[in-house]
């Protein structure tokens, strides 16, 4: 089979052996199975032990071979763009070590790049796992519509896709540069490396497919206060690449954080006035985080722009 013909999933992880083992044996149990696993893990030293253990044993004699990539430097961006530069094949699908892919997720995928030759990228839904049961409400592990949708020019990011579940053609990747190093959880502005790799498909003029039937969940569904600091940290990550655009001539981030800015302070008026000092201080600390995002990406982009 030539790479061509092949699809590799790669999974980044960091420190949490146990998701990993749910999200590989979900992994081994698709149908259509993908042609080949990489585990892109940037643990420190007794995780990093036990996820290759796992990696080692994750393999049945049917299974699909999984392949162990230790990553030093620490940042999603990247830890994709390291699997980038060691897999050939042309399809490249990403997802996280607390995600579970659907069985038919991989075939999904391919389908869809089958039906959209001209399509740089594939993304999907996020959806409750039907075998967790919990009294978290649907949102927090919900996101994503019930219709296919194909983007062909700059569209906010947060309609688009997310590093949770997305694929590539190789070739699509090779032409904007793949994924930027200084983005992503584990970077200072934690987030936004699957923002920027969307938008820049979408700004070359490559199409993105949203498919509803690709589905992954999240494991486990995150509680009211682990959704509050994930909505912290992704205003960091929106406002250090409203900073990068700003810094590359490209206005549209900016656009994006200002719109976003706009949204949240509505919601500060309306729940200082309905729902008490609580919700209203959440959603100043997201403004605020939003200003510490774009300082920390100023930063970092003009460094880079001076080096």
């Amino acid at each position: 089979m030539s790479s061509a013909d092949r699809l590799t999933v790669a999974v980044c992880t960091r420190n949490r052996p146990e998701l990993l083992a749910r999200c590989l044996a979900a992994l081994q149990q698709l149908d259509p199975r993908p042609d080949a696993i990489v585990v892109a893990d940037q643990s420190d030293a007794d995780e990093a032990r036990q996820c290759r253990t796992l990696c080692e044993q994750s393999r049945s004699p049917e299974g699909v071979l999984v392949r162990y990539l230790p990553v030093a430097p620490r940042g999603t961006g990247y830890s994709h763009q390291e699997v980038v530069a060691v897999v050939d094949d042309d399809l490249l699908a990403f997802t996280d070590d607390d995600c579970r892919p659907w069985p038919g997720w991989v075939g999904a995928l391919e389908d869809a790049f089958a039906r959209h030759p001209d399509a740089g990228a594939v993304t999907g839904p996020a959806r409750p796992d039907p075998e967790l049961q919990d009294d978290l409400p649907a949102w927090v592990s919900t996101w994503g519509g019930d219709e296919e949708e194909i983007f062909r020019s700059p569209t906010d990011p947060r309609t688009v896709g997310g590093g949770f579940n997305m694929a590539f053609r190789r070739q699509a990747l090779d032409t904007i540069g793949g994924f930027d190093e200084l983005l992503g959880a584990g970077t200072v502005v934690h987030g936004a490396e699957d923002f920027d790799v969307l938008h820049r498909l979408l700004r070359a003029g490559m199409q993105v497919v949203y498919v509803p039937a690709a589905v992954v969940s999240h494991l486990p569904p995150r509680d009211a206060v682990q959704q509050r600091r994930h909505e912290y940290l992704y205003a960091i990550g929106l406002g250090a690449w409203a900073a990068k655009g700003w810094q590359e001539g490209d206005g549209f981030p900016g656009r994006c954080l200002r719109k976003t800015a706009c949204r949240n302070l509505y919601y500060v008026v309306r729940r200082g006035l309905f729902e008490g000092p609580s919700g209203m201080w959440h959603r100043l600390n997201v403004a605020r985080h939003m200003v510490i995002g774009w300082w920390r990406g100023r930063r970092i982009f003009a460094a880079r722009s001076s080096s």
